[in-house]
């Protein structure tokens, strides 16, 4: 039993920033905080956050439709094409056409 976690313990164990662990528990992301004194003595409870990551666990088979989705949204949103790779994707420019692109276009 480790007892009581920090922010940068959580950060660690995680493997992630501690600004991250701040957004997480903002968004309401981790289990429930216990605060201790004023400001900013917060402790995860340890054996809540082991809980909390076997509830999380999934076979590796299996997936999220929603950040399937969430994924397919940002990239069409970007104007990347998921089938092409970058190099043949053309990048549209903005503004009047180039002499080159005029005479091209007469082609």
């Amino acid at each position: 039993m480790r007892g009581m976690l920090t922010q940068a313990d959580l950060a660690e164990l995680l493997q992630v920033s501690e600004w991250t662990i701040w957004s997480m528990r903002r968004r309401g992301e981790l289990p429930p905080v216990i605060p201790l004194g004023s400001g900013r003595g917060i402790r995860w409870r340890a054996e809540l956050i082991d809980a909390w990551l076997i509830d999380r666990e999934r076979p590796a088979h299996e997936f999220d439709p929603v950040l399937c989705e969430q994924s397919q949204t940002a990239i069409s949103s970007r104007k990347k094409s998921i089938t092409k790779p970058a190099t043949e994707v053309k990048k549209k420019r903005r503004g009047p056409r180039t002499k080159k692109e005029r005479v091209e276009a007469r082609k």
